[in-house]
């Protein structure tokens, strides 16, 4: 029984310094690992917001070029049909109209157009013989505006068209009395030929949507003319996303989003073009491909937190067994003594700390505990014995 109730003596100071070795262990690896993962997360947050910002601060730029681009190359357009409205030969009452035709003819080249026509004031276009009384160009350019309209299909060619427009002054005279319109066609396909050359990566776009929601001009021509992602929405929850942003690009905003379209990561910066009827260019990119640098930073961050984590595993296991078992020893040998032991040597820690001088205290206590019962041992065997005469010296 007494052994039995030993062991179990035993036992219970193994679970308790197993308790308190337990304690300090875990305790330091829960703080390691909050350590390790909040420096890990707010590294990682830092450089995505780096990385997001360094990329839509390039994109921005990038497409405030290509806003630009357009609107100078529409200009040379615009100018064109400006230059006619003033010319005295486009003017002249006198001047047969296949001499003006003639003289539009010419100029062709120089602007790089595909094509015009003079109109009267009752819309009537004198070249074709059509009309165009209801045409928005038309009546703009009879206010005495310049004019470009949303692409349409041209009535003589059949062609997909951007009309520019301008008034014919009487004379030749500027802000004199308007006698006519001048109107000129050019080819969309100039508008996807701009955005072709604005590309960020090796997979990023351009395109430009008009006033309507409707793409004209992009990589894929099938799209021009035809495109509208606001109208396919109302059908494909998928393209939610992007018809938000095509909506805020008809309302003339400019931004940078990011949103998913095919399973793929993207990013767009979008701004409205000066001089037209409402068009926006936006200019995309694939996140990934611009994140690399991003990803792997994350992966050597999350390895390098995974390794702090096994390496301080490891020291805080040590470090537990370097204050625990001092104190499992002095708990042992203070047990052992209350048991009457005191025999058995205390273990010097020579730590060079608070457990060393602890181990060597215990140490110094059981001997002198020893030496002062030995001490009354000896003076009470020579008592039972009848000797009177010993004298206690400690």
């Amino acid at each position: 029984m007494a052994g039995e109730k030993r062991k179990s003596h035993i036992m219970g100071r193994k679970k308790q310094h197993r308790k308190i070795r337990g304690k300090i262990t875990n305790n330091v690896i829960l703080l390691l690992v909050l350590a390790c993962v909040l420096l890990g997360t707010s590294t990682c947050v830092m450089n995505y917001r780096t990385a997001m910002d360094t990329l839509t601060d390039s994109m921005t730029e990038i497409v405030d070029v290509a806003s630009t681009r357009v609107t100078k190359e529409l200009e040379q357009y615009i100018d064109a049909a400006a230059d006619l409205g003033t010319m005295v030969r486009i003017a002249d009452e006198n001047v047969s109209l296949e001499e003006k035709e003639a003289l539009i003819i010419d100029m062709k080249e120089t602007y790089g157009y595909v094509g015009g026509d003079i109109i009267d004031r009752n819309g009537n276009m004198l070249l074709s013989g059509m009309s165009a009384a209801d045409k928005i160009y038309f009546q703009e350019a009879l206010k005495g505006n310049q004019y470009i309209s949303n692409p349409q299909v041209s009535q003589s060619s059949g062609e997909l068209v951007v009309i520019t427009s301008a008034p014919i002054w009487k004379d030749a005279k500027i802000d004199s009395e308007i006698i006519g319109v001048v109107a000129i066609a050019v080819p969309v396909e100039v508008l996807s030929n701009i955005t072709d050359s604005i590309r960020i990566g090796e997979w990023g776009s351009s395109f430009i949507l008009d006033s309507n929601s409707i793409t004209i001009a992009h990589d894929d021509r099938t799209l021009v003319g035809v495109e509208n992602i606001q109208e396919k929405a109302k059908t494909d929850k998928s393209l939610g996303n992007i018809a938000k942003m095509h909506k805020r690009m008809t309302m003339g905003e400019t931004g940078v989003v990011s949103y998913r379209y095919g399973g793929i990561g993207k990013i767009a910066a979008f701004t409205p073009i000066d001089k037209t009827p409402g068009w926006s260019v936006a200019t995309t990119a694939r996140r990934f491909e611009f994140m690399t640098n991003f990803y792997v930073s994350l992966m050597i961050t999350i390895v390098s937190v995974i390794l702090f984590i096994i390496i301080g595993v490891r020291l805080a296991a040590k470090l537990g067994k370097s204050i625990a078992d001092p104190i499992e020893m002095c708990v042992d040998r203070l047990q052992a003594l209350a048991e009457g032991d005191l025999t058995t040597e205390v273990e010097i820690f020579h730590t060079g700390d608070e457990t060393e001088t602890l181990s060597r205290a215990l140490d110094t206590t059981v001997r002198q505990l020893k030496e002062a019962i030995g001490d009354v041992d000896f003076h009470l065997a020579a008592i039972s014995e009848g000797d009177l005469r010993k004298e206690v010296t400690k």
